[in-house]
């Protein structure tokens, strides 16, 4: 799968320091998968390929049609899955 980018020393570094670390690593991660997998699309550029809203794309998610990937807050999809979904929906 992927290799660890980088590795971050935890050593007198406050709690919120710490998570804005962790935040930025996982940004960092998010936006290389999106660049070396042209078949991974985030859920604002899925709803507007789609035509709509993110609110509807949470109740694709809720009726078993989509299956992010999940990364902290973040969710991610795969286009192959979607289309697939799609085609057997219509």
């Amino acid at each position: 799968m992927y290799k660890p980018i980088q590795t971050i020393q935890i050593q007198n570094v406050s709690v919120n320091e710490l998570i804005n670390q962790f935040k930025a690593v996982v940004e960092d991660v998010i936006s290389k998968m999106l660049k070396n997998d042209k078949n991974l699309i985030t859920a604002d550029e899925l709803a507007r390929w789609l035509g709509v809203s993110k609110s509807s794309l949470w109740r694709y998610e809720q009726q078993g049609l989509l299956h992010p990937i999940r990364i902290g807050k973040n969710k991610i999809y795969n286009l192959d899955e979607v289309r697939e979904a799609f085609a057997n929906r219509y």
